[in-house]
C-alpha cells in the first residue's frame, strides 16, 4: 500500500463514527445541463452562496466537516457521486443528515443516500481497501492539509 492509503486506512478506522457516507444519484443528461462536471457541482455544494436555515452553503460545511473524498460514475443514464465526509468535533446527528439533504436537493433535485461508514456499497470497500484505490477518490476540504 502506499503511504496515503495506510493514513487514509488508519484515519478511517480510527474514527468511523465521524464520517459520513454519501451518495447521490441524478440524470445524466440533467446534472450536464446544470452543472457541466462533478467538481462544478461540488464547488456549489460546499462553497456556493444558497442559502438555507439562514446560512450559505459555504458556512454550513465550513463548521461541519474538515475532510473528505468524492468520486464519480456513470451507471447507464445516471451519474452517480459518491462523497466521504468526515465531521467537525462529532457532530453527526438527524439534523445534519437532513440539513445535507435539503442542501442537495436545493441545488437539483435526486436521489440522496446518507448513512455511516457500514452503508458504503462494496465497490467503494474494495477501492478504500485496495493500495491504488484511493486514486479514485478527489481529496477535498482539509484532506489536502494530511
Amino acid at each position: 500500500m502506499n503511504r496515503f492509503s495506510l493514513d487514509f486506512s488508519r484515519m478511517i478506522n480510527e474514527n468511523q463514527q465521524d464520517w459520513i457516507f454519501l451518495e447521490i444519484k441524478i440524470n445524466l443528461t440533467q446534472f450536464l445541463i446544470k452543472f457541466k462536471s462533478v467538481s462544478n457541482f461540488y464547488r456549489l455544494l460546499s462553497n456556493g452562496n444558497y442559502l438555507f436555515n439562514g446560512k450559505p452553503n459555504r458556512v454550513f460545511f465550513k463548521t461541519n466537516f474538515n475532510k473528505g473524498f468524492y468520486r464519480s460514475s456513470i451507471i447507464g443514464d445516471r451519474i452517480k457521486l459518491v462523497f466521504l465526509l468526515k465531521s467537525e468535533e462529532k457532530r453527526i446527528n438527524e439534523r445534519l443528515i437532513l440539513e445535507l439533504k435539503v442542501r442537495i436537493k436545493k441545488l437539483m433535485y435526486c436521489d440522496v443516500n446518507v448513512d455511516d461508514l457500514t452503508g458504503m456499497d462494496e465497490v467503494d470497500k474494495i477501492l478504500l481497501n485496495s493500495a491504488n484505490g484511493i486514486n479514485f477518490y478527489q481529496k477535498i476540504l482539509g484532506t489536502y492539509n494530511s
